[in-house]
This record gives structure tokens, sequence and C-alpha cells, in this order.
């Protein structure tokens, strides 16, 4: 006979195992609408970003959009290549160059002087591989005017009031609120990301100025009395000044995901954004001159990383550095603020993000979110689903449900309002997606779907199809490299959950993980013991403004977003006060 308190036991676990199954269901079937048996799919688009209703309402969709937060506004693709083709100047920045106290800075080489050092680089659209513009890469004198700007740059901003400096940064999102449109083409043009994407990723820059600017006024510190004579204050305090060097795969929004915080937390910046992707950022910066920031409190310098960035990462009045990008690149940053002054260091690294599979879980809903993660933004993204690990039961007839989900995937351009893929963004990554290819093929691995030359259908462009393969060794570079192309790894078959968890800890990297179940104890036990600094329950790929984003591993230390992210921008300063209560 079972007692009365294990039966209450039982019915609680019971409860909390329908609780999760309802819940995870009635939030994809109504939040993303209706999965399962509308022919006419919602986008699976799950970045946490709200839903993109598009102008063609009977076209079939094949991503989600989440729907966490209500943007009045949609794309109109009519205007927008009206816009493309009748006012390309007021899309693209006004000047491609370095920004440094509120002014673009023109370098003229000449061979007179110093500047005949300068490499001149060019700006690609990876759609239609043209030339879109070119500048100078930032040499020694760039950085030093910039570091005695942003010097000049810290000490007026933390002479402005609270209230001023919360209104600039409400003022500055509801410019970018204005210009959503061409923010978003330009974004496109310079990515080859689609057009409905890059508008999510402007959507979310405007959140995150919402957030960080309503922090401002909100930095607190503690007080401690406990011991006698003396009161002591803990203060959160700004660094300094902050370098920032952000990638390119979300070019604004990974920029902003550190330049903000940093700024609102009373740093003064100093942003080297990826060479392959920096016009969005440069039209940000008119922005932010318009709207009255201080000189020198937001500066940009353009060049690439080895270059620029190492003389940011070592220059010894920078007293913190952020990066976000390869492992191999962030050992060099960790190594440079090292020998350098020692500056503090935050990196958000690599990736090869597992998702276990396990045979009890909701298995339209898993296939939904797996491939969403796998392809979403052309598998160019950090969290990447890339490495699949399905229970052995159900191992065949959940492959055949990701294929038929990635059969329906539209590979197109930026401004084609059926595509879901855009091209890779260079020819260096498109070369990379053909080497794992030929990897895969002398490795023996079974192809299960994709992998065609699409030249034929796109004469220019870095667009590729993409892949699966099928029971893929743990050991097999397609498991173990960060790949940043679509090509899907599905490993072998797992039996139980010890196994599961082993195989998806077997990798240097430790950014994301996703388990899909239905039973609490299988999800609770995976997400005490994976070794990830995002884990997903029945879901995958969110990475909100508000909640905070980093790794494990080798995937790198510190957090983006949430209350973490403006925290990593500030020290604390311990204050003690000594009280003689004799002489009272």
């Amino acid at each position: 006979m079972i007692s009365s308190t294990n039966k209450s036991k039982l019915n609680l676990e019971k409860t909390l195992k329908q609780l999760i199954t309802i819940t995870c269901k009635n939030f994809v079937n109504t939040k993303f609408s209706n999965l399962n048996n509308s022919s006419n799919r919602s986008k699976l688009y799950i970045c946490a970003e709200p839903t993109l209703k598009l102008n063609n309402k009977n076209k079939k969709n094949n991503f989600l959009i989440m729907n966490t937060s209500k943007f009045n506004y949609s794309i109109d693709y009519t205007q927008a290549s009206d816009l493309i083709k009748t006012s390309k100047s007021e899309i693209f920045p006004k000047k491609i160059t370095h920004f440094i106290n509120n002014e673009f800075i023109e370098i003229t080489p000449n061979s007179d002087s110093s500047n005949q050092l300068f490499e001149k680089i060019s700006i690609t659209n990876p759609t239609t591989e043209e030339t879109l513009a070119s500048f100078y890469e930032a040499t020694q004198s760039e950085i030093d005017l910039a570091v005695k700007s942003a010097e000049n740059g810290f000490i007026e901003w933390n002479s402005f009031p609270l209230d001023i400096r919360v209104k600039l940064f409400m003022q500055l999102a509801e410019k970018l609120e204005q210009r959503i449109l061409e923010f978003s083409l330009l974004e496109s043009i310079d990515n080859g990301k689609i057009l409905r994407d890059s508008c999510e990723d402007i959507k979310e820059v405007i959140r995150l100025l919402r957030y960080y600017g309503g922090f401002i006024d909100k930095q607190f510190g503690t007080t401690i009395s406990a011991i006698d004579d003396f009161t002591i204050q803990t203060r959160r305090v700004p660094f300094g000044i902050v370098a920032c060097i952000s990638p390119w795969n979300y070019p604004l929004l990974m920029a902003t995901w550190k330049i903000i915080p940093a700024l609102c937390a009373g740093n003064s910046v100093i942003l080297k954004p990826s060479e392959e992707t920096p016009l969005s950022i440069l039209k940000f910066c008119e922005l932010f001159a318009e709207v009255g920031f201080p000189k020198g409190f937001l500066n940009v310098v353009l060049g690439r990383g080895p270059k620029t960035g190492s003389l940011l990462t070592q220059h010894t009045k920078i007293a913190k550095v952020c990066f976000t990008g390869s492992t191999a690149a962030g050992r060099q940053v960790m190594i440079n603020a090292a020998e350098s002054n020692l500056k503090g260091v935050q990196l958000e690294l690599g990736g090869k993000s597992p998702l276990i599979i396990f045979a009890d879980a909701d298995l339209e809903n898993a296939a939904d979110w797996l491939v969403n993660g796998a392809f979403f933004n052309s598998s160019q993204n950090c969290i990447c689903s890339s490495r699949i690990l399905i229970q052995e039961s159900i191992y065949e007839n959940f492959i055949k449900m990701i294929v038929e989900k990635t059969e329906k995937l539209k590979v197109g351009k930026y401004d084609d309002p059926a595509a879901d893929l855009g091209p890779l963004i260079n020819k260096r990554q498109f070369d990379n997606y053909f080497k794992f290819i030929d990897i895969a093929r002398k490795e023996g691995l079974q192809l299960r779907y994709g992998g065609k030359d699409l030249s034929k259908i796109f004469e220019k462009g870095f667009f590729v199809d993409p892949a699966i393969f099928i029971n893929v060794p743990d050991d097999s570079a397609l498991a173990k490299q960060e790949i940043f192309a679509p090509l899907l790894s599905i490993l072998k078959p797992f039996k139980d959950t010890e196994e599961a968890i082993k195989r998806a800890n077997d990798s240097i990297y430790g950014l994301a993980a996703g388990v899909f179940s239905s039973d609490l104890n299988k999800i609770e036990y995976f997400v005490r013991n994976i070794q990830s600094g995002n884990v997903h329950v029945n879901c995958y790929n969110m990475s909100p403004y508000n909640v905070p984003f980093g790794g494990m591993k080798q995937s790198g230390f510190g957090r983006d977003c949430g209350t973490d992210g403006i925290m990593e921008f500030t020290q604390t300063k311990s204050v003690f006060y000594f009280t003689d209560f004799k002489k009272i």
C-alpha cells in the first residue's frame, strides 16, 4: 500500500510532468501559430524576438518567430525594393571610415607620411560579390587618437546628470526605431542575411538600448555595518576605457550587446567591428552623434583583428577588452591583455552545441526547434545546434522528420520574402563549407540530405545547400569543429541518459545545449550535468537581451546581456568609514 505522503509526491511529480509537456506544447502551438496541422507554417525564428508579419500571407514559411513582445512594425518588401533603387544613399552611412571624437576621420595616404603603411580593405556584398566600399585600416596613430578621445569622453560623460544620460539612450532608441527599414536593408546588403532576420536584429537592438538605458540610475552597492567602529560600503564603478571587438554574423546586434552596457555603466568605448560588416555600425554612429552624446564617449576604429585588434588589446590605457570570435583569437586577446597592462577580459568564443532527443519527447516540437537551431542565419550562429544525439529507438524515424522539414527551407537572396537562408559571409566561409563536405566524404560519412552545388541557381554570391550527415562518429571532424556553415552532424544513436550526457560533454566547448524530453527527472539530470552556459529545455536558440549569455570551458567566460551584462563593465570598490562613537 502506498502511504498518503508518497501518493502526494507521486501526484505532484505527475502534475509537474504534465505541466512541462502542456506548457511546451502550448508555447509552440499558440505562440508560433499552428505548426502541427497548418500548410502555411509560421517562421521558426527563435531568438526571443516578436512576430514579423509579412505582406505575403500565403507564403509557406519554415521557421518560427517567437512572440515575446509586440513591435508595431512589419516589412513592406515593395517599399524596401523602391528604397534600394531610388534612395541608396539614404541606406548607406555618409562616410565609411573611423569614427573618433564624434567625427568621421578621413585618411588620405601620401608618400610623405606614415599613411603609406595603411592597408586598404574592401567590403563585399555576399549576395552579389560586388565591392560595396573600402576603407584604410587603423594603425597606431588612429588607436592613440581614439584613446585620447575616449579619455576626454569618459570625463565629460560622468559629469552628465543621471536623468540626462537616461534620456539620451531613450532618444537614441527612438531614432533607430524610426529608421528600422534603412538599417535592416543595410544589414542585409552588408551581411547577406535575409531581410526579415535583419529586421528582427534591429528590433532587438532597440530593446537593448531601452533596457540598459533604464539601468543607468539603478546601479546599487551595499552597506556593511556588522564590524565595530566601522561602516563599510561597496560601490560599483566603471573601468574607464573599454575596447570591444564584435563579429560579423550579427553586426549591429552583437556590437551593441557589448558597447551599450559598457556605456551605460559609465565607461567610454572604442569599438572594432568586423572588417567584413562595419556599415550598420557606422550608420549607428551617425545617430549617436545626432542625439548629443559627448565627444569621445563612443569611438569606432576599422581594421582586421591581427593588426587593429591587436593594437587595441595591447594598449596600456585601455582598462578592459571584451571580444566575440573564435577560440584561437580569444587566446591571443588574453595574451595581449596579460602582456600589456593585465587589463580585464571578457570572451564569448566558439561552440559546438549538442541537442539530445529522448524517445519520450514531443518529436514534432523537437524537430521544429532543431531545424531552426541548425540552420538559422545560414548556421552562422555561435549556438548553432550542429551536434545531434538521438535515442536509438526513434533514430531513423526522427531523422526522417528532420529531413522533411529541411527540404522545405529555401535558400535565397535577402530581399526574397520566401527565403529562409541567405549566403555565407565570404569566399573563405564558402570554401570552408566545401572543405568539410570533402572531409566527410574522405571519412566515409553518410550524406542523408543536401550538399548540392548551387552555382547553377546563383551565378554570384556565396550560397550553399544545407546538408545533413548521419551516423557521424563522435571523433569526426564534423562532430568536433565549429564550421559556421549549414552542415548538420547527427551522431550515432545513444542508448540511455548516462551515455547521452557523457557524449554531449565530450567537447572543448560549452556555449549552449538542449534537451527534449517529457520526463522531469531526465530533464533535471541533464540541466545539472551538462557543461554549458546556456541550457534549453524543449526549445532552442534562445538569446534574448535581458538574459545572461555566455559559455563554459573553451567557449569563454563572462556574460553578455541581462544584469550580468552591465555588471561586466563595473568593478567593486570597498569604502571603509571609521566611526568613533566615544566622541558622541
